[in-house]
């Protein structure tokens, strides 16, 4: 859980935010999309038929793709998961400060069983940290009508187990292949798929720094500097030895 300090820096911070979400956005934009390609994939689902679902967002973090749900897809209800307690407590006080339909929970997701039933799922940048076993375990375990997966996928040698690590001593980086076995496994049908890796790109070219004297999101969650934090994946994916790519699938209709 998190500190009380980390607790009150957030909510010194919060309080220099708007209540509404959309005016927020230039402020949390640093960190809040802090999933390599989570605005990417967010701003194409705002052209599908996906509005006023209820939604799992497994992977959460500090919950910044479910209140976009919220806010511009119109959820009627998200549920995040994650197992990162201070990451919960950060996406509790920011869902109370924008007012979003969004609500936390602790959970191992190399352990899925007993997750609740809902119209689609978002799967975040799991399979870097629980590996494809755990990842086909995962799907295969949702009782949901549309899943959608943003995730990182290794091309060549590229093995950090996650964006920031500082070691090739673990490789849990899937392949595409590997992750769309584990879709079709679980009984979904793929019906679309995007390479995200070049917004992925242009989000590090622009991502600009706080301005001096001031605090980002990062900052107040003990990570002074989260440009620095995600140096390796950026040279990853700058000389072409990591992609970030984007499914959409759907269960297929009965008969």
């Amino acid at each position: 859980m998190a500190t009380a300090s980390v607790s009150a820096t957030i909510s010194e911070w919060l309080s220099r935010l708007p209540c509404d979400y959309r005016e927020a956005q230039p402020k949390l934009e640093r960190f809040e999309h802090f999933h390599l390609g989570g605005s990417a994939v967010l701003g194409w689902l705002e052209d599908s038929n996906l509005a006023n679902l209820t939604w799992l967002d497994l992977g959460s973090g500090v919950g910044g793709n479910a209140r976009f749900l919220a806010s511009k897809l119109s959820a009627s209800a998200v549920d995040c998961f994650d197992i990162d307690e201070s990451l919960n407590a950060a996406n509790d006080q920011l869902n109370r400060h924008f007012g979003v339909n969004v609500h936390t929970h602790r959970r191992d997701l190399s352990k899925p069983s007993g997750l609740p039933e809902s119209d689609a799922a978002l799967v975040s940048h799991i399979g870097l940290f629980i590996g494809q076993e755990a990842f086909s375990r995962l799907v295969r375990s949702l009782v949901v009508e549309t899943l959608v997966i943003i995730e990182p996928v290794a091309r060549g040698s590229y093995g950090y187990p996650q964006m920031w690590a500082d070691s090739q001593s673990h490789d849990r980086l899937m392949t595409a292949a590997s992750i769309e076995q584990s879709i079709e496994a679980a009984g979904f049908r793929i019906s679309d798929k995007r390479n995200l890796t070049p917004q992925v790109v242009d989000w590090f070219r622009t991502m600009k720094p706080v301005a001096a004297g001031e605090l980002s999101l990062a900052d107040c969650l003990g990570w002074p500097d989260f440009r620095d934090r995600t140096s390796n994946g950026r040279r990853a994916i700058t000389v072409g030895s990591l992609e970030v790519l984007g499914w959409v699938c759907s269960r297929p209709l009965a008969g």
